[in-house]
């Protein structure tokens, strides 16, 4: 994982942990051969399978979304053929155990332009549901250049608020305030996240196997906020402050921005801030397995 600082992370409420992808990884894993192998699908026992594509009974994802039956209690595969899908899709809170299946973050894309004061409003793809795996697709809120310059202005990505989300293998692109993780427990494995502002934000409880990100590390912008670089090679382009407490003025007697076993000459903690943690063993173990987000419990993948 390379970082860059010409991008900010906003480590608010989220609680987040990001680690290598590397052999010795225990999250480190085919998500290809799992998503589309016999595990998964003997796992999720999907009996329904919607098409969405030109030809096929569905000509847009949120067509296929809204014919999921409400309070929905069997997994339903919406498979989206590849393309680029110019709509806003939202699958609501009702409508939980939906599978995404695209053909690959470089084939299959949902693309829209949307800008908004408020982050919900302005989200490309938004999850609300519990229980929901996204594969193999790209996300992007293709606003406009210059509405990103606007403060007042949010141009999200991709939102998620259910519990017990997933996305393997996906891309999020926006100028500012690109993945919107408000609450609950998700995972992201194999993902790409660009943007510029306040690119990874919000209060869910969250870690990002294998994950490609640009980053100024993170800031403290809330009185607990909670960010872990485990792992993971830090560039020479990382500021050597690592971390910044940008307009936050309140205390960082609660904020806890740690690194464990980074590698890397922009690992090089010597001009940290001082309210910055480097973490031991111990301190990062909770950090660094699925079991910080109950993961066993129902990552729909999980095999290890």
């Amino acid at each position: 994982m390379m970082a860059q600082p010409s991008l900010l992370l906003l480590a608010a409420a989220v609680v987040l942990s990001l680690s290598l992808c590397d052999a010795h990884n225990k999250l480190a894993k085919k998500s290809d051969d799992v998503v589309n192998g016999p595990l998964l699908t003997s796992k999720l026992n999907a009996k329904r399978t919607l098409i969405v594509g030109p030809n096929d009974e569905f000509k847009t994802i949120q067509s296929a979304i809204d014919a999921v039956p409400e309070g929905n209690t069997e997994w339903v595969v919406v498979h989206l053929r590849a393309g680029v899908y110019a709509e806003k899709v939202v699958i609501p809170e009702t409508k939980p155990f939906i599978f995404v299946r695209g053909n690959g973050k470089g084939r299959t894309s949902i693309s829209y332009e949307s800008a908004s004061p408020h982050n919900t409003e302005s989200a490309t793809f938004a999850v609300h549901a519990d229980n929901v795996v996204v594969f193999g697709i790209s996300f992007r809120n293709a606003a406009r250049a210059g509405l990103p310059n606007n403060p007042e202005i949010r141009t999200v990505a991709t939102m998620v608020s259910g519990d017990k989300v997933a996305f393997y293998h996906c891309a999020f692109y926006s100028p500012h305030h690109t993945l919107f993780d408000s609450t609950g427990r998700h995972y992201y494995e194999s993902c790409y996240i660009q943007g510029n502002i306040d690119f990874i934000f919000g209060g869910g409880q969250s870690i990002f196997p294998c994950a490609e990100i640009f980053v100024y590390l993170g800031r403290a912008n809330e009185a607990y906020s909670r960010v872990v670089f485990a792992d993971t090679y830090l560039s020479k382009t990382v500021n050597p402050a690592g971390w910044t407490n940008y307009n936050f003025s309140g205390s960082t007697e609660h904020v806890m921005l740690g690194e464990f076993n980074c590698t890397g000459p922009g690992a090089d903690a010597s001009q940290r801030v001082p309210w910055s943690r480097r973490l031991d063993q111990a301190e990062a173990a909770k950090f660094l397995t699925v079991d910080f987000i109950n993961g066993k419990d129902w990552l729909p993948a999980f095999y290890y």
